[in-house]
């Protein structure tokens, strides 16, 4: 069974806090050891530089690429997709 996940930290002064970090962490663990998933995967902005960073510290892999999937501010931007097993997230 797989899961799909995404946060939303309106507040930006909690921004660049590990706030992102901590919840990912807690989410994944929480889709593993409770709901007996064994994958969970979720797509991003591609310049959500942040958001990159939060989900590469959680221990998501880049799967792939959604090109032009996304709409903003009069241009097309790619998504990124990422994905973490639970054997990969046992292991780290």
């Amino acid at each position: 069974m797989s899961g799909e996940y995404f946060i939303f930290i309106g507040d930006k002064s909690y921004h660049g806090k590990g706030v992102g970090t901590f919840v990912t962490k807690e989410i994944v663990k929480y889709g593993f050891e409770d709901l007996g998933l064994n994958r969970i995967m979720l797509t991003a902005f591609e310049k959500n530089v942040g958001a990159l960073k939060t989900y590469t510290k959680a221990n998501f892999k880049t799967e792939g690429i959604m090109r032009q999937a996304f709409y903003r501010d009069g241009n097309f931007h790619d998504k990124i997709i990422m994905g973490i097993l639970k054997e990969e997230w046992i292991k780290s």
